[in-house]
């Protein structure tokens, strides 16, 4: 004699197939969201350095130089250059990185401040290098775009001069 129980429910392998299913789901989009928020954060900063860029532009226009904090090529006084940006009315507010509220890069010449670099690193090491003979050394004849920076990161610069 045969005896048939009346089993509802799910076997064991079926709920581990489930289980797995889920999990691979949820890791596949955990890893679209982390690349989507990096992606994002990369284009606002490439938008802050392009505001930043423009409000130096209208800067000079008025002053016939770019805002020159500390008097040296070396600088990076960002507050200051935010200061001179929002004071004279090119910027209603202190720019800074999205993801840690860091501040950014900005170099400007010594001497007559004929010449301006904003820049800052971005997240996504894939991103497409549009300035391929990057000089170091002058980064102000190097022009605006993504180039190779500290290893195998990436950095986006807005040069004017």
């Amino acid at each position: 004699m045969i005896n048939k129980l009346n089993n509802k429910g799910f076997t064991l392998v079926e709920l581990l197939v489930v289980i797995t299913i889920i999990g691979i789901l949820a890791a596949t989009i955990g890893i679209n969201y982390s690349t989507t928020k990096k992606t994002a954060r990369d284009t606002k900063r490439k938008a802050d350095m392009e505001n930043v860029g423009a409000a130096n532009e209208l800067f000079y226009s008025q002053y016939k130089q770019y805002p020159n904090p500390n008097s040296t090529p070396e600088a990076n006084d960002w507050t200051s250059l935010m200061s001179a940006l929002n004071s004279s009315g090119y910027l209603t507010s202190e720019i800074k990185d999205p993801k840690n509220d860091e501040e950014y890069n900005y170099l400007v010449e010594d001497t007559k401040g004929k010449w301006f670099v904003v820049f800052t690193e971005l997240e996504n090491d894939n991103e497409a290098v549009t300035i391929g003979d990057y000089d170091a050394e002058n980064p102000q004849n190097s022009g605006n775009g993504v180039y190779d920076c500290n290893g195998d990161k990436k950095c986006y610069q807005v040069v004017g001069k």
